[in-house]
């Protein structure tokens, strides 16, 4: 079982980072300054106390991580995919800046392949 967690801090808080701009909503709300510098660079921008931004969205029955995201991002609405997810909520597809967890190791989605984090 593979567990995704997401950082949803610029979908819940839309209406604060338009009225503020972003630079006003990343002094804010570090939530979205994390989002958006991790879904730009991965581990790259990554600390382990950000992990406190992140919720579990999801458990995917998959071996693999690569096959994690596969059945997640489900990109031709398979249902055999489908049956594989157990949803926790709003979700977007799996993508960089993701974390995921597997074997108890932590995972960051890169922009391409994955690199393990400390939480």
């Amino acid at each position: 079982m593979i567990t995704l967690f997401q950082n949803q801090a610029t979908v819940t808080l839309r209406n604060e980072i338009n009225a503020l701009g972003w630079d006003a909503a990343f002094e804010k709300y570090p939530a979205v300054k994390s989002a958006v510098y991790t879904r730009t660079h991965g581990k790259e921008d990554y600390t382990p106390d950000q992990f406190a931004y992140y919720k579990k969205v999801c458990n995917i029955a998959a071996q693999s991580l690569s096959d994690a995201f596969h059945a997640h991002n489900n990109p031709f609405d398979q249902e055999e995919l489908e049956e594989k997810l157990e949803r926790f909520g709003s979700q977007h597809s799996m993508s960089v800046g993701d974390i995921v967890l597997r074997d108890n190791v932590y995972y960051m989605v890169e922009n391409c392949g994955f690199a393990e984090i400390s939480i």
